[in-house]
C-alpha cells in the first residue's frame, strides 16, 4: 500500500492530467450538448441532399441537346454522360450558336437598306440643311415633280411606263394632223381645198395609227406598266419646306418598302424584254405603310403635325436571343413586332400572266424577307384593258391582289431611329407596358 502511495506521489501531476482528459472526453462524447446535436443534424441533412442528388442523377434519363430548331421531343442519350460526352455536347451547342449567329448576320446584310441621303438618319437636331437635302432627294426618287423619271424608281429600277395621257394624246394628234394637212392637202389657184374629204379621212386614219403606234411603242420599249398614282409619295414630303425628323424616318421607311417591292417585281420579270412577254405586266396599286412611327413629341419639331401614339420608358430591345412572340389574330403567319424584327404589311395589285402566277409569287419572296399573307385573283377583260391603253400581249391576264408583309430586322433598322422613334418601336414590341 505504501508502495502504491509512493508511486502516486511521484506521478501525481500525470495522474491529475489523465483525470482531466477523462473528464473532458466524458463531457464531449457522453454529456448531451445541444450545439453538438445541431451540427450533426446539419451534416446529416447535407449528406442526405448529396445522396438524393446522386440517386436522381443515377435514375434520370439523359437527353441529347436540342440543336435542331424543329425538334420538339427530347431524344434520349442512351448512356451515362461522361466528361468526353459532355464535351461533345458542348461543342455541338457552340457550333449551333456560331451557325445561328452567321445566319443572322447574313440575314441582316440581306435585309439592310441604305438611307436616301448618307448620314441623314438619325438627323441631329438643328440640321435643317440635311433635312432639306433629304426632301430634295426624296422628290427625285419618286419623280414628285415629273422631271426626274430616269433617276427615279420608275425609270432606274422598274423601267416602267403608262398609257399616253389625254394631254399627250391631244399633242400627238395635233402634230399628226398638222403634218397630214400640210403634206396631203391640195389647193387650186384660188387656194381652195380640192380634196377636203380625202384629207379628213387621212387625218382620222393617221391619228388612229399614231395612237396605236404610241401604245405599241410603250408596250415594247418598257418592262411594266404603272398606273398613275399607284406608287404614292409620303404625304409629309409634299407642300413642305423642312420636314421633321419623324416624318423623314417614316418617308425613308415607306421608300424602303417601295424599293423592296419594285426590286421584287424586277426579279419576277427578269429575262423579259418588255411588257408583252413579262410575267408581271402592270402595277395597279402599291399601298405601303407611310406612318409607321407616330410620336407625340413630333409635334414639337419643325413642320410636324400632332399625332398620338403609345409611349414607354423601356429602352428599345434589339436582341435576337429573346423568344419571338406570335399573334395569329393579326396576321396569318403570326408576325408581330419583337426584339428581332418589325413586320410592315403592304398591298400589291398586279396584272400578271395567268400562266405564271406561282412563278410570280415565288419570285417576289426570293432572297428577301417578304411573306405573302393572302392572295386573291380576279379576271381581266382584255378588250377593256386595250381601250384604256394597256397592251398585255396574247397571253391571258389576271389581276392578282397580294397582302404582303415585309420584315425589317432591328439590328440595322435601329441605327436610323432617333429617341422619339425608338420609344415608339419599344412600345410596339412591348404593348403591355404602361402608357407614358
Amino acid at each position: 500500500m505504501k508502495k502504491a502511495i509512493e508511486i502516486a506521489k511521484k506521478n501525481l501531476v500525470s495522474i491529475i492530467c489523465g483525470v482531466v482528459v477523462l473528464i473532458a472526453l466524458f463531457a464531449k462524447y457522453v454529456i448531451p450538448i445541444p450545439g453538438l446535436f445541431e451540427d450533426l443534424r446539419t451534416k446529416a441533412q447535407a449528406r442526405a441532399t448529396v445522396y438524393s442528388s446522386m440517386d436522381s442523377l443515377i435514375k434520370s434519363t439523359p437527353s441529347l441537346p436540342k440543336i435542331d430548331p424543329s425538334q420538339v421531343d427530347d431524344q434520349p442519350l442512351g448512356f451515362f454522360p461522361t466528361a468526353p460526352v459532355i464535351k461533345q455536347a458542348q461543342d455541338a451547342v457552340a457550333a449551333m450558336k456560331a451557325q445561328t449567329k452567321s445566319l443572322l448576320d447574313n440575314a441582316v446584310q440581306l435585309n439592310r437598306r441604305k438611307p436616301l441621303v448618307p448620314d441623314a438618319l438619325p438627323i441631329p437636331r438643328g440640321q435643317n440643311v440635311t433635312r432639306q437635302q433629304f426632301l430634295n432627294a426624296y422628290k427625285i426618287e419618286l419623280n414628285v415633280e415629273g422631271r426626274t423619271y430616269d433617276r427615279s424608281i420608275f425609270g432606274r429600277i422598274l423601267q416602267s411606263t403608262s398609257p399616253p395621257t389625254d394631254l399627250e394624246l391631244r399633242m400627238l394628234e395635233a402634230g399628226v394632223e398638222t403634218k397630214v394637212r400640210k403634206d396631203r392637202t391640195q389647193f387650186d389657184d384660188a387656194f381652195k381645198v380640192l380634196n377636203q374629204k380625202e384629207v379628213e379621212g387621212l387625218v382620222t386614219a393617221a391619228k388612229l395609227a399614231a395612237l396605236t403606234g404610241e401604245r405599241f411603242r410603250r408596250a415594247t420599249s418598257f418592262r411594266v406598266y404603272v398606273s398613275p398614282g399607284a406608287i404614292q409619295p409620303h404625304p409629309a414630303m409634299i407642300g413642305i419646306d423642312v420636314p421633321n425628323d419623324v416624318s423623314i424616318f417614316n418617308a425613308q421607311l415607306s421608300l424602303w418598302q417601295q424599293q423592296i417591292l419594285c426590286e421584287a417585281i424586277v426579279t419576277a420579270n427578269q429575262g423579259s424584254k418588255n411588257v408583252l412577254d413579262a410575267p408581271i405586266k402592270h402595277i395597279v396599286v402599291m399601298n405601303v405603310e407611310h406612318s409607321v412611327a407616330v410620336v407625340q413629341t413630333a409635334a414639337a419639331q419643325p413642320g410636324a403635325t400632332p399625332d398620338a401614339a403609345p409611349a414607354v420608358d423601356a429602352p428599345l430591345s434589339v436582341d435576337a436571343s429573346l423568344p419571338i412572340t406570335k399573334s395569329y389574330a393579326q396576321l396569318p403567319f403570326g408576325q408581330v413586332s419583337n426584339s428581332l424584327y418589325d413586320p410592315i404589311t403592304t398591298t400589291l395589285v398586279l396584272r400578271v400572266d395567268a400562266r405564271k402566277v406561282p412563278q410570280v409569287i415565288a419570285s417576289l419572296a426570293s432572297n428577301r424577307l417578304l411573306v405573302v399573307q393572302n392572295v386573291n385573283l380576279n379576271s381581266i377583260d382584255p378588250g377593256l384593258a386595250r381601250q384604256a391603253g394597256f397592251l398585255y400581249g396574247d397571253s391571258p391576264v389576271i389581276e392578282l391582289r397580294l397582302d404582303v408583309t415585309l420584315l425589317f430586322l432591328r439590328p440595322w433598322l435601329a441605327e436610323f431611329m432617333n429617341a422619339d422613334v425608338q420609344r415608339y418601336f419599344a412600345a410596339l414590341a412591348n404593348p403591355a407596358a404602361p402608357a407614358g
